[in-house]
């Protein structure tokens, strides 16, 4: 296929469910989504020409698979640098073994990429590669403040006959992503969404999935990144929709490890893809930031064995 038609391709997944009920091949979504995935560099620098939100992009990435590839970065360094400043989570995908690797000099041309993600991530991904723990783990957790902002967002609804997600508070100004207020920004958004089909279909799978990804993780090569899912938990230990936090964590995990050939966490995120989905839907912000994280740890372990 030529590499001007890949960003068609993922116009065509975007719109498939409309396609499809025009009349459109059943199969649409899947016979472009194996395409893409048999071209997996060019698909993600496809993103940056095919016209699609950041909502948009990082479904794409989950819903074809593509989340959990491990493609070798092409040579066209400056549309991977722009990738990170559009599409960080396929960005982290495409520059995976450049995260893995040792460090590169400031003359090398893959420092340009090196640079690019830190000016989007900030220090915490400068922290995680260098093998420390994550600054920020818990900020996006849902905890007894979510709780009783939910309970006081329905007596609001009530009083008010107002929808719920009309009435969740102003969040903070994003920042850098990786930074503590754009994660507190993209929990808000998961939390004004939490009672929208897609996230009540996942909240009702969310505890059974989150203790799966952790034994999955933790019998992996990589079983220190399973304080990050921790680090999401409900202080009481509470499902539901105050364990989706969490969930979003532990698919990234399971997708990344996947991608170093894992079959079992390859046949977990597979199994578990529409629902992350439906995740990525509701709550990109959160699921980006959580794919950049995952794959930061778990290159961090990887960089390890070049010390």
């Amino acid at each position: 296929m030529r590499p001007r038609r890949v960003d068609r391709l993922w116009r065509l997944i975007h719109l498939a469910g409309d396609l499809i009920a025009a009349g459109a091949p059943a199969d649409l979504r899947e016979r472009c989504s194996a395409a893409l995935r048999n071209q997996p560099g060019l698909a993600m620098t496809g993103l940056l020409d095919a016209g699609l939100d950041a909502a948009a992009c990082v479904a794409g990435l989950i819903s074809t698979g593509l989340a959990a590839a491990r493609p070798v970065m092409m040579d066209d360094m400056l549309a991977v640098e722009r990738l990170w400043g559009t599409v960080p989570a396929a960005a982290a995908v495409l520059s995976s073994r450049l995260l893995a690797g040792p460090a590169y000099p400031d003359e090398d041309p893959t420092a340009v990429v090196m640079e690019a993600a830190l000016a989007q991530c900030g220090a915490s991904l400068d922290a995680v590669l260098r093998g420390a723990d994550d600054p920020h783990a818990q900020v996006g957790r849902f905890g007894p403040e979510a709780e009783r902002m939910a309970a006081d967002l329905l007596k609001a609804q009530v009083e008010a006959e107002r929808p719920p997600a009309a009435l969740v508070p102003q969040a903070l100004v994003p920042q850098l992503l990786l930074d503590a207020d754009t994660r507190a920004v993209a929990a808000t958004q998961l939390f004004g969404a939490r009672l929208t089909p897609e996230l009540t279909r996942a909240a009702q799978d969310a505890t059974s999935v989150v203790r799966s990804a952790e034994r999955l993780v933790a019998a992996s090569p990589y079983r220190r990144a399973v304080a990050q899912i921790a680090a999401r938990y409900h202080p009481g230990g509470k499902g539901g929709w105050l364990a989706l936090p969490a969930m979003s964590a532990s698919l990234a995990l399971v997708a990344r490890i996947s991608a170093r050939g894992n079959e079992d966490c390859r046949s977990f995120e597979r199994a578990w893809r529409a629902r992350w989905t439906d995740l990525a839907r509701q709550a990109p912000d959160l699921t980006s930031i959580d794919l950049v994280l995952a794959e930061a740890l778990i290159a961090a372990t990887e960089r390890a064995r070049f010390a």
